[in-house]
């Protein structure tokens, strides 16, 4: 305690001195009443538990799938963390009036007022939103007004945004440095908007919200994330890195020399260069190894040595670290699936796992071994597939209804769906294969012809599945004349359903059963 009071006392003491060293940098204009005017600036801010309920808004999109209903719901929550993030900063505008230091008061209102620009153009956005626009133009815009708010913050020249300028309470000294709150905070809400008008733009389309948003979704991934041969010793780049520059723990010896046991006794010192604070974690033994005879061990930290501090954990996920992964699992599972929901669980009680065979050419619909999203399924040729007999990994193998009810089509081997490419509808449309996502392009209804034949038609467009016709034969003398190729893999797409014999399909179960 005594202790304590006298550091006090030394820090008010040395308060006017480290003004006064601070103010020699700046116009002499600048000169009055600094003492005080910064500390605290971040005391209406820093703290706030806004990351945990980002979180929840976040997460729950990976469990709920996105309705104009649900929608609302999350745009709803973030207006109302909007509403408590501009009152906040009103209060730091407050704070920052009082500064009498003009330099770096005009530097702090600069930040102050963009934050005021973006958090009023992201409820304009989530405003409009809200009224369920239909006009494709409009979702548009609004998608890339969205996705201009998120980036401006995430590019700011040299990190300036994310940067305050504050008394630091160890030195007393003007101080510019990395400041999580309210930056990394309107960057969520614009994370989570954007989320939003993607939901809204490419309902149901996820082809075409990878292939056009995707690059920028993972770029914003890798600025939420660490970057692996990263360490604290490099200088920070993404947005963790500078988290875990500012906040960290290192080990403190709480003796010199290691007892008789060679045991060292060490304690946690936790530094929060964000909000100022040093604080104490818990205190281990570690064994240093027995002393020679007759010497002392001292008690020293190898600095190669890996080291969990839970409490450190807790500081930067107080200050939004299991935000950031969150978001940047978010983003790359957009980017990678078209969606942020969880795949479709579960199976229907009429599905049947079989070969779906076309009926005129004997040969069954198969995907490549290994074959992944977007790989294109063909009705192979026999050479293709072990000389037409069915390979015991699944290629060739598929859960189907054995009713007439529309129902999704799911491959054995890769567990993919099959899907319409950028969800076409129009005659020539390609087929994928694709994460199962429930949306009505991985929908298909049996349609009965004669003997248990059947069309696959497609519930988004209402054309049926078509085996592309063979190309023309090689010349001949040619290498391919001689080889597999001569039994081509013929793709499949979409055409207006009707008599053609290439829309016909039957189970291996049934009157079909393919060649062996």
């Amino acid at each position: 305690m005594v202790n304590r009071m006298v550091r006090r006392k030394h820090l008010r003491s040395g308060l006017f001195v480290g003004i006064c060293a601070a103010m020699t940098l700046l116009p002499e204009a600048s000169y009055a009443d600094a003492d005080d005017a910064l500390a605290g600036l971040f005391d209406a801010v820093a703290g706030v538990p806004f990351a945990t309920t980002m979180l929840g808004i976040v997460r729950s999109d990976e469990r709920v799938p996105t309705t104009p209903a649900v929608l609302d719901q999350r745009l709803a929550a973030v207006e109302a963390l909007l509403v408590q993030f501009n009152a906040r900063l009103q209060q730091l505008e407050t704070r920052v009036d009082q500064l009498q230091v003009e330099a770096v008061k005009t530097a702090n209102l600069a930040r102050l007022r963009e934050y005021q620009r973006l958090s009023g153009a992201l409820s304009l956005v989530t405003t409009e939103l809200k009224t369920h626009p239909s006009d494709q133009g409009r979702r548009v815009v609004l998608e890339a007004t969205a996705r201009q708010l998120i980036d401006s913050i995430r590019d700011t020249p040299q990190f300036d945004l994310w940067m305050w300028t504050d008394i630091d309470p160890q030195s007393h000294l003007l101080r510019t440095r990395f400041k999580v709150t309210p930056s990394f905070e309107i960057y969520s809400y614009a994370a989570e908007t954007w989320f939003a008008t993607l939901a809204v733009l490419y309902d149901r389309k996820p082809q075409a919200l990878i292939s056009n948003v995707g690059p920028d979704l993972k770029k914003h991934a890798e600025f939420l994330r660490t970057h692996a041969r990263w360490n604290v010793g490099q200088p920070p780049v993404s947005l963790p890195e500078y988290l875990n520059t500012a906040v960290f723990c290192r080990p403190a010896a709480m003796q010199q020399f290691a007892d008789n046991n060679g045991s060292c006794r060490f304690g946690t010192e936790c530094v929060d260069n964000i909000d100022g604070k040093i604080s104490q974690g818990d205190e281990f033994t570690l064994d240093m190894g027995r002393p020679a005879p007759g010497a002392s061990t001292l008690c020293t930290w190898d600095p190669n040595r890996q080291w969990n501090f839970p409490i450190e954990d807790k500081l930067r996920n107080d200050h939004g670290e299991e935000l950031m992964t969150a978001l940047a699992d978010a983003m790359e599972k957009i980017a990678n699936t078209g969606s942020q929901a969880d795949p479709v669980v579960g199976t229907f009680a009429d599905w049947v796992m079989t070969p779906l065979f076309s009926v005129p050419l004997d040969q069954p619909l198969s995907v490549a071994r290994g074959s992944g999203i977007g790989s294109a399924p063909v009705v192979a040729a026999c050479g293709d597939i072990s000389g037409c007999r069915l390979p015991a990994t699944g290629e060739a193998a598929w859960q189907v209804a054995t009713s007439t009810q529309v129902r999704p089509i799911k491959n054995k081997s890769n567990s993919l769906c099959l899907d319409v490419k950028n969800n076409a509808v129009a005659t020539g449309a390609q087929l994928v294969m694709w994460r199962c996502n429930g949306t009505p392009t991985q929908d298909w209804e049996k349609r009965p012809t004669t003997a248990n034949h059947y069309r696959l038609a497609s519930a988004h467009s209402n054309f049926c599945v078509t085996v592309a016709n063979d190309p023309p034969p090689p010349p001949p003398g040619s290498i391919s004349a001689t080889s597999h190729l001569i039994h081509p893999q013929r793709l499949v797409f979409l055409q207006p359903c009707g008599n053609n014999p290439r829309q016909e399909f039957a189970n291996v179960d049934s009157t079909i059963q393919g060649p062996n």
